[in-house]
């Protein structure tokens, strides 16, 4: 009764989280255009970052975005995911429509992440899950776009709470988004490009860099 008890208040507490995103995604779109309005006007460059079930909010901001056929990439030039818990088919789509559309992507993964892990058995999905592995490459990006997803394996890096807040916590991961939103070419970061692999049953791999740790 103990496991069923735990796995019911999981549920309930995933399930709320989930209703608040879909529930704050009109306010995210109102202050980025908020936010884009005043960068014209600044000069600044507005850069984004999102964390685990935060990244299902961003994306679906962004596809709103599309919805209006605004210009995505002087709302959103660089876009962190950091440990994606979202669903695989609407990562897929809305990254790589974004892609298309100038926006650039650092994808942090870990093969070992626990806690998306979790949320990829809650929703029933088999195969590669953006939080655990590389989701978008080259063969879902056109070849002039191809840059604009740079999905990073972070497996051994330092956490704190299962494997789920490297991207807060490992110092070289911190440094690679530093690089990534500098604008530092992969292949002059500490990234080792690995081949596309198998992928999941909607079909192929995705190239991935693997992050030097050490």
């Amino acid at each position: 009764w103990l496991v069923t008890r735990v796995m019911s208040d999981f549920e309930r507490n995933y399930t709320q989280a989930e209703q608040h995103m879909h529930g704050s995604v009109v306010n995210l779109v109102d202050v980025a255009s908020q936010l884009h309005e005043w960068t014209q006007v600044s000069g600044q460059c507005l850069l984004w970052k999102s964390h685990s079930m935060g990244n299902y909010l961003l994306l679906n901001c962004l596809d709103r975005f599309c919805w209006t056929g605004a210009d995505l990439a002087p709302i959103f030039p660089r876009v962190i995911l950091d440990a994606p818990d979202v669903p695989t088919f609407f990562f897929r789509e809305i990254v790589t429509k974004a892609a298309a559309l100038g926006v650039h992507f650092l994808h942090l993964f870990n093969p070992n992440d626990q806690a998306t892990d979790l949320g990829r058995i809650r929703r029933q999905i088999h195969g590669a899950y953006p939080g655990n592995a590389s989701i978008v490459g080259n063969k879902d990006v056109s070849v002039e776009h191809c840059g604009s997803v740079q999905s990073v394996n972070c497996e051994g890096a330092r956490q704190s709470m299962a494997n789920h807040d490297y991207g807060q916590v490992d110092g070289f991961v911190l440094m690679e988004q530093r690089d990534f939103l500098a604008k530092v070419a992969p292949q002059s970061r500490l990234l080792d490009l690995v081949d596309a692999g198998a992928g999941d049953e909607e079909g192929g791999g995705a190239f991935s860099w693997k992050l030097r740790i050490g």
